[in-house]
């Protein structure tokens, strides 16, 4: 699989496509053309990624159609606190140890898991398990 086509990605609130994603519709990017894993939009969700107490919100209503895994792997969910308490960011993984995502003051990025910056917010890794 050859990830270097999401790198161009530029940040876009509520993004789903090639021409702009957030966090979220990056990762259903990923998944639905490197692993066949087709999303939900959850477009009208959240109208900002500001807004913590919504994309909390917006996670929990969609807990149920992830299982947590351990061992993460390529294609897994990665969920990720920001800088409170809730977990309001996610990222695919696309190997057991790296994965890849975008923040609205960050251009689309590879990070590895043990990464400091990284590791200590990391709330788990997560295969969807729902049917679309």
């Amino acid at each position: 699989m050859n990830f270097d086509k999401y790198f161009d990605i530029p940040f876009l609130l509520r993004g789903r496509c090639f021409k702009g994603a957030d966090c979220y519709g990056l990762v259903r990017l990923i998944l639905l053309h490197e692993f066949e894993i087709k999303l939900p939009l959850w477009e009208g969700d959240y109208t900002t990624v500001k807004d913590h107490n919504k994309l909390n919100d917006c996670i929990s209503a969609h807990y149920g159609d992830f299982k947590e895994v351990h061992e993460p792997m390529g294609g897994d969910v990665i969920l990720m606190r920001l800088g409170g308490v809730f977990p309001v960011h996610i990222g695919v993984m696309i190997s057991k140890n790296t994965f890849i995502h975008t923040r609205e003051d960050e251009n689309v990025t590879s990070c590895k898991i043990s990464d400091a910056k990284w590791n200590r917010r990391i709330v788990g890794f997560y295969k969807y398990v729902k049917k679309t």
